[in-house]
């Protein structure tokens, strides 16, 4: 009887010594909506395999709502999720609850190799006061789409030379804009019953500010000085309401209630001449843009000086970064995934399938699969 109640207390340590060889952890990560999950949803089956123990578990918030879903879980601590998808633009907010990441920058240095980020369009966003505090993700910027088909077709461009009395080309200025849009506004025209001169992103949502500050700013307007005041010009910003106005009216219907994907919609389903828009590989993607092959880009307008440039002032690339709240129980674990997503490999697939998901490291814009 003594022999066997040892036996089975030998037994019992042994197995309290190895369960946590053996226990899973769940690494629960929140995306928004759209698109941004595709990557974590394409790689799960694979990361899981390759690291024995993690299990990974999805979640999509409408973007509409993310920020307030993510301020109350901050407030909240419950510890419900261990990886967040958030816009770097809200880190003044969120550093007093996402966790400082230089540890795991500086223990997993290989993986990140951080000099291989563009340093322009995402190092300074994902950062707070010289500190670490995401990881980058989705690499975005806008920039000016326009039907390159149409603005190369002989007989458009001289029907445009006769009304507007010169040359039709790409917009270099938002005056010039707004001669194209109301151009291509009409009916029955390239292949729709009803063809608009642009689409951009208008709703009630602070997206809509980064594509309305691409005029103001380059009329001079700014938001701050150099003391960090509010500092609003005053001209500027009628300059820009006025013309952002003009393109409201050459927009398909409904276009106050643009975001992302309504917009995205517009510009492949062939709808429109010209968009405002990021730059992703959505819209080459013959499964996803009716006019993948008929697309040109450029960089976006601005005023004309008069030195004869163009001052342009394109929104900042903000894109999209992966960031730890102090709440999350499994911390190193979510940051390994983090930074698997934000790896060579993953960005390449992301940006040859056209998830959306746009790559933000020097090494996968130079790779030839890209």
């Amino acid at each position: 009887m003594n022999k066997t109640i040892v036996t089975l207390l030998i037994i019992c340590f042994l197995l309290v010594g190895i369960a946590p060889a053996f226990a899973q952890v769940d690494i629960h990560v929140m995306f928004q909506t759209g698109g941004d999950m595709i990557p974590a949803v394409n790689f799960k089956e694979e990361y899981e395999a390759n690291n024995p123990g993690i299990t990974i578990t999805l979640e999509e918030v409408p973007s509409e709502s993310l920020y307030e879903k993510q301020m109350t879980e901050f407030l909240t601590g419950t510890g419900s999720y261990d990886l967040i998808e958030l816009y770097p633009t809200w880190m003044g907010d969120y550093v007093p609850y996402v966790e400082n990441l230089d540890s795991f920058f500086e223990k997993f240095a290989d993986e990140m190799n951080v000099d291989d980020y563009i340093e322009g369009a995402q190092v300074g966003f994902n950062k707070w006061e010289g500190s670490w505090y995401a990881v980058p993700y989705d690499g975005d910027v806008v920039i000016f789409y326009y039907r390159k088909d149409l603005f190369e077709d002989p007989a458009i461009m001289e029907e445009f030379k006769g009304i507007y009395g010169r040359d039709l080309q790409v917009p270099n200025t938002w005056d010039e804009v707004l001669d194209c849009a109301e151009f291509f506004t009409r009916d029955n025209f390239a292949g729709q019953d009803k063809f608009y001169g642009i689409a951009m992103i208008a709703s009630r949502h602070w997206w809509a500010v980064g594509y309305w500050s691409s005029v103001y700013r380059s009329f001079g307007g700014e938001f701050f000085d150099e003391n960090g005041e509010i500092a609003l010009n005053r001209e500027a910003f009628i300059k820009a309401n006025e013309i952002w106005a003009e393109m409201i009216r050459f927009a398909p219907p409904g276009v106050l209630n643009f975001g992302y994907t309504e917009t995205k919609e517009a510009l492949a389903s062939g709808q429109v001449a010209m968009a405002l828009q990021w730059a992703t590989t959505v819209f080459v993607d013959p499964r996803q843009s009716q006019v993948h092959d008929r697309l040109g880009f450029a960089v976006m307008p601005g005023v004309l000086q008069e030195d004869g440039s163009i001052y342009r002032t394109p929104a900042l690339a903000c894109g999209k970064c992966l960031a730890i709240p102090k709440s999350a129980k499994n911390k190193e674990e979510a940051f390994k995934f983090a930074a698997f997503l934000s790896s060579p490999e993953v960005q390449v697939w992301s940006t040859v399938n056209g998830t959306g998901i746009d790559p933000n490291r020097y090494s996968v814009l130079e790779d030839p699969r890209v």
